[in-house]
């Protein structure tokens, strides 16, 4: 999941394993389980006081999700205390102004929490700093596609085949 969509996955990943989550969030079982999961700039922190929370609580419904029983699990920390994620690989970039620090605070987080983790934090490139999901903007090329490829072996070293 890349960006916004890194917290679905990261979301997605814990409901299948979390019946205490899937009650929280009303949400059935929905019989899919996760070898691993890659994050990409993941907004993981939704409500954390940050500049990026006063965007992202509009995408939560303003302060009235404050009420519902979910309000208190809608950064990554908070969602660790309901369950495991699989072994999560996060990337980044330098030059990512949008998420560099949530991805840096929730790969930690995870490991914390005794999670396998992975992180890419690209440096620059030929002298330029990549930006916000470089690797959605660039697969093309380097260094998107190399980063491509890295994430792609990580989920082979996790598929049940290798395993």
């Amino acid at each position: 999941g890349d960006s916004a969509g890194g917290m679905l996955a990261c979301f997605t990943a814990m409901l299948s394993e979390s019946e205490k989550m899937r009650e929280l969030y009303d949400v059935e079982d929905f019989g899919i389980k996760f070898n691993a999961v890659c994050l990409t700039s993941p907004v993981a922190y939704m409500d954390d006081g940050s500049v990026m929370s006063v965007y992202t609580k509009h995408m939560l419904g303003g302060n009235k999700y404050k009420k519902q029983k979910w309000a208190n699990y809608v950064n990554a920390d908070q969602l660790l205390t309901l369950g495991k994620m699989p072994p999560t690989y996060f990337i980044t970039s330098t030059g990512d102004t949008l998420a560099l620090s949530q991805t840096l605070k929730a790969e930690k987080a995870f490991r914390d929490h005794g999670i396998e983790t992975k992180l890419l934090n690209h440096q620059p490139y030929e002298g330029k700093a990549m930006p916000h999901v470089y690797a959605v903007l660039y697969p093309d090329r380097e260094p998107g596609n190399g980063t491509i490829d890295s994430m792609l072996d990580f989920f082979r070293a996790h598929s049940k085949v290798n395993s």
